[in-house]
């Protein structure tokens, strides 16, 4: 039996994935930014916009890490044009992220301007944060 997949079961995968992605998406009231990045408005904490990575496998290459955070990085700068243009979220006054990659990637997210918060240890997930102010200070720059 061939250990390769066919481009029958791979696109099954492939289907099965976007599923599973609109699904936990939809199940938060969430916006797709792009293939990266989507968000939700919080309904249980006001004020605030929960950011999420779709579930995905980050290449290991220099080259496939570059391409996933330029993507990132493309889908903050958009959310923040959002947040600057739409009325919709004039009372949004964070960007904030509970995660396990938050717990794993704290330093990444510091470089890019997160401010870290609570830490559960038990869970390993953790809390990142930024003001509206500095979110629109740094994603927010004329393109």
């Amino acid at each position: 039996m061939s250990e390769e997949t066919s481009p029958e079961q791979m696109s099954r995968v492939n289907k099965l994935r976007t599923v599973s992605r609109e699904a936990s998406m939809f199940l938060k009231g969430g916006v797709q930014i792009n293939d990266v990045l989507w968000y939700h408005v919080s309904r249980e904490y006001p004020g605030q916009i929960g950011i999420h990575l779709f579930p995905t496998k980050i290449e290991q290459s220099v080259t496939g890490a570059k391409d996933f955070m330029s993507t990132f990085e493309q889908g903050l700068k958009e959310l923040a044009r959002r947040i600057k243009t739409d009325s919709q979220f004039a009372d949004i006054t964070h960007v904030s992220a509970w995660s396990r990659i938050v717990y794993d990637r704290s330093k990444l997210l510091q470089l890019m301007g997160f401010e870290l918060g609570e830490r559960d240890e038990e869970k390993k997930e953790a809390l990142a944060r930024m003001t509206r102010e500095k979110f629109l200070e740094k994603y927010g720059g004329n393109k």
